[in-house]
């Protein structure tokens, strides 16, 4: 079995935008991992500032057999923030244009499905790991789509400010979203977790 460790990654203001959504595409900002036979370790690593724009996708997609994901911190992922998005754009209006943050925020929409990470496995867990400041349709902070005989383990998390926006029809509230609807079956623990 092939092994991915992933260890003390900081990736902080990164910007993605969609001009056009592709949902035949699967996209993510900071990496999309498919190795649906791998052991993924992602271990002290912190996300912070990150925006994806006009896309449902997220920041991580790890597609895989098995996670440990440990000692890591997302804050203010997907929060409008128009410092970060500012030296990077041309928004072509003339100098006697009023233009107002609303109408930027419209043209850059934060619309993420599972805001900081969408996981499918059949291994996961995920301990001392801190959620804050963040929104999705599928769980505030991450989402799970279970797999064949499911394992999650989820120990030791802290979620602040993570929350479902319900601006859409299909979404799906909660700090987490774990959808067990492809699984033999689920054998989920839940642990010192914090809201």
């Amino acid at each position: 079995m092939t092994t991915l460790q992933i260890k003390n990654l900081t990736f902080i203001n990164n910007i993605m935008h969609e001009y056009i959504q592709d949902n035949l595409k699967v996209s993510a900002l900071v990496f999309n991992i498919d190795c649906q036979q791998a052991s993924v370790i992602l271990i002290k690593s912190q996300l912070s500032g990150n925006m994806v724009f006009n896309s449902t996708n997220s920041l991580i997609m790890i597609k895989g057999k098995s996670l440990i994901m440990s000692d890591c911190q997302f804050f203010n992922n997907s929060i409008f923030d128009y410092s970060i998005i500012q030296p990077h754009i041309l928004l072509g209006f003339s100098d006697q244009d009023q233009i107002y943050l609303e109408d930027i925020q419209k043209m850059f929409q934060i619309k993420s499905s599972f805001e900081n990470a969408q996981f499918i496995m059949e291994e996961l867990k995920i301990k001392n790991c801190k959620f804050q400041n963040s929104q999705g349709s599928y769980g505030g902070a991450f989402q799970v789509i279970a797999q064949n005989y499911c394992n999650i383990q989820l120990i030791n998390l802290s979620f602040k400010n993570v929350m479902t926006a319900f601006q859409e029809e299909n979404e799906q509230g909660g700090s987490l979203f774990i959808d067990s609807s492809a699984s033999q079956s689920l054998n989920l623990t839940i642990r010192d977790y914090q809201c």
